[in-house]
């Protein structure tokens, strides 16, 4: 959060103003909330994923490389208590912290092992072609397509595209 209000600082065009919003009922909520949430992470679970054997210490640490402000439970030994700022929407559930932990250690450095279980898999038709078509459009010069969804009704009807629409 200290960067992102850094960052608010810098460039004074940018801030976050909230918004107090009366719903039907009487309800009252400010929005948006930026305060930080809590939830807990299990060392033993980053280490089952990650076939690393790390204790809650050493997890924490790695979590403190990815920004995340972390605590050590007094109650159990296993168990990191994570804050997560509202700049990181990415982090919904212990996967994503365990998935950060393994950013943080480096996933070249990882050990190798094979799966407990056989496995058999195959991309499906759909996602082979759709490889096929995005490497060729790569190839082809094209950095980004937007569905017209996403384009202002402004934007689509410049003679560029050649597109008459009656949108406001």
């Amino acid at each position: 959060m200290k960067d992102f209000d850094r960052s608010c600082r810098t460039h004074r065009h940018l801030r976050i103003e909230p918004i107090k919003v009366v719903f039907p009922d009487g309800k009252v909520c400010i929005t948006p909330d930026i305060s930080e949430r809590q939830t807990v992470a299990h060392a033993s679970y980053i280490n089952s994923c990650t076939k690393l054997n790390l204790n809650a210490p050493e997890a924490s640490a790695l979590l403190k490389k990815m920004s995340l402000r972390t605590e050590l439970s007094s109650e159990n030994p296993d168990e990191i208590i994570v804050h997560i700022p509202a700049t990181r929407p990415d982090i919904l559930h212990e996967c994503d912290i365990m998935e950060d932990a393994a950013i943080a250690y480096g996933f070249n450095n990882l050990p190798d092992v094979f799966p407990t279980t056989s496995t058999v898999g195959q991309p499906l038709t759909v996602n082979k072609l759709s490889d096929v078509i995005r490497r060729e459009w790569a190839l082809a010069g094209w950095v980004e397509v937007l569905p017209l969804i996403l384009v202002s009704s402004k934007a689509i009807n410049e003679p560029k595209l050649g597109i008459k629409t009656n949108v406001l």
